[in-house]
């Protein structure tokens, strides 16, 4: 008699779309068993929580109701914004440059020119007219090398 080696099949891992299904239904059990849905969720281990989330399963609709899920995409859709203030934001410029800037558009003025009125000063360019040309001096600190 020849000698066979008999293989045990094992049972193969199940792919990460079938355990997030059997996770899922053992919530789903969980609940119809009689459970709320936060003591159904502490029935998962901590990692099989965190494969849910990392693999995008929304477990919000197991603890928000409707109007508080769509009160939440009401919510995410506004974000946070930027912090707005009344009168702009008021940057502080270095003295030096503001001293320079200020001294750059009075030699302008005193020569004829006409500086272009900008809402804000920004001290960093500036637009004027000098004998019908019009000129844009930029001022700026070069990176250091």
């Amino acid at each position: 008699m020849s000698e066979q080696i008999l293989y045990e099949s094992k049972a193969r891992n199940p792919s990460k779309r079938e355990w997030a299904n059997t996770l899922l239904q053992k919530l789903h059990t969980a609940i119809e068993s009689g459970k709320t849905p936060e003591e159904a969720l502490e029935t998962l281990t901590l990692r099989q929580y965190d494969f849910l989330v990392d693999y995008g399963i929304d477990l919000d609709e197991f603890i928000l109701s409707p109007e508080q899920r769509k009160n939440i995409g009401e919510l995410m859709k506004k974000g946070a914004g930027r912090p707005t203030f009344p009168n702009g934001y008021d940057k502080k410029y270095p003295p030096a440059k503001r001293a320079f800037f200020e001294k750059l558009t009075d030699f302008i003025i005193a020569e004829g020119g006409e500086i272009a009125d900008r809402p804000k000063c920004n001290y960093r360019d500036i637009d004027f007219t000098l004998e019908g040309v019009h000129y844009r001096i930029v001022y700026s600190v070069p990176t250091k090398k």
